[in-house]
């Protein structure tokens, strides 16, 4: 971006983002403009996001919990998007854990303000036309880090919830050819329980992440935990709906429909059209519905084989070596 595009930026920043700030100050978001989307990295947020853009005055936040390049070795990671230091400041891990019934007062005015658009940073909004925001309907968060709160948040918070899943081998693969951002899990794969609030969601599988053993494991064994804590959920498809990335690419419509339908929208014509085209952040421009056993190439037999069993050790049997989920478990038995 040049010079007079900043400029431009801080403009819109100054005479129409901040006073939006102040006037939703009086105001209270609901399910009826507001909705999240949690997914883990790599695991398809971006081409559902895409899709969900076609409703109407719809803008998107992106990932306002980033932390940094995610690494289990380190401290208290240091990074934050700009404009959003509380997140540094309450100490949030990489994927901070807030149980159910747990009571944390800045976590929960920190995400008010977030969700009621008073935190309007420009490092998660940038990707919108500034001048549409004030006059948006309905406000996207896309949350890659944010699914050990979506039981809490829920439960906290009058909106609308999406869970997106994807195969862990297909989650891994991605993100291991991902350029650099998981560079420090191949440098360190090992996983001890990290020093963080609200810890014993990991504690109670210390014996599975002391087996953590390479990249492939480590990554494994993080996204096994966020299944734990939503897939296996009680309130899963009840105070959230769960989609699998794998029926979204296969049953496109039908999904579509689904998900509108608890949305409360319309589905957008124009989504239907989007969804045979490859996501913006696809490396290799595949149309989507050829990503579905991808990973079977794109990861070794010996990753695939200590992928499946880390998750196992988390008694999730969620997914196997078929690409599919288990729909009994994964949207609850009829």
């Amino acid at each position: 971006m040049g010079l007079l595009g900043k400029l431009r930026r801080q403009h819109m920043l100054h005479t129409k983002l901040r006073p939006f700030e102040k006037e939703n100050a009086a105001r209270q978001f609901s399910a009826d403009d507001t909705i999240s989307l949690f997914v883990n990295p790599r695991g398809g947020s971006t081409w559902l996001a895409e899709l969900l853009l076609h409703i109407p005055r719809t803008v998107m936040a992106i990932e306002p919990l980033f932390r940094g390049r995610f690494s289990t070795v380190d401290p208290l990671p240091p990074g934050h998007k700009k404009g959003l230091e509380e997140v540094r400041d309450l100490g949030f891990w990489f994927y901070q854990h807030v149980p159910d019934d747990a009571e944390w007062p800045g976590a929960k005015a920190f995400m008010h303000r977030l969700f009621n658009r008073q935190k309007m940073a420009l490092s998660i909004w940038y990707q919108n036309e500034l001048a549409e925001i004030p006059s948006a309907s309905t406000f996207l968060f896309k949350l890659c880090y944010g699914q050990l709160m979506l039981p809490w948040l829920a439960d906290q918070f009058d909106m609308k919830n999406v869970l997106l899943v994807r195969h862990p081998c297909a989650v891994v693969a991605s993100q291991l050819n991902f350029g650099e951002a998981w560079a420090r899990i191949k440098e360190h794969p090992q996983f001890p329980v990290p020093q963080c609030k609200f810890n014993e969601i990991f504690e109670r599988h210390h014996e599975a992440l002391a087996a953590v053993h390479t990249p492939a494991e480590n990554l494994a064994a993080m996204w096994a935990v966020t299944m734990r804590n939503t897939i296996y959920h009680p309130n899963n498809n009840k105070k959230w709906l769960t989609v699998s990335y794998e029926h979204l690419l296969c049953e496109p419509e039908k999904q579509l429909i689904r998900i509108c339908e608890y949305l409360g929208r319309e589905v957008p014509e124009t989504a239907l059209e989007q969804i045979k085209r490859p996501s913006k952040t696809s490396s290799d421009g595949v149309i989507a519905s050829d990503q579905l056993s991808k990973w079977k190439t794109d990861l070794s037999e010996d990753q695939i084989r200590r992928i499946l069993a880390m998750i196992e050790r988390f008694d999730i049997d969620l997914y196997t070596r078929s690409e599919f989920p288990q729909e009994s478990i994964l949207y609850g038995s009829p």
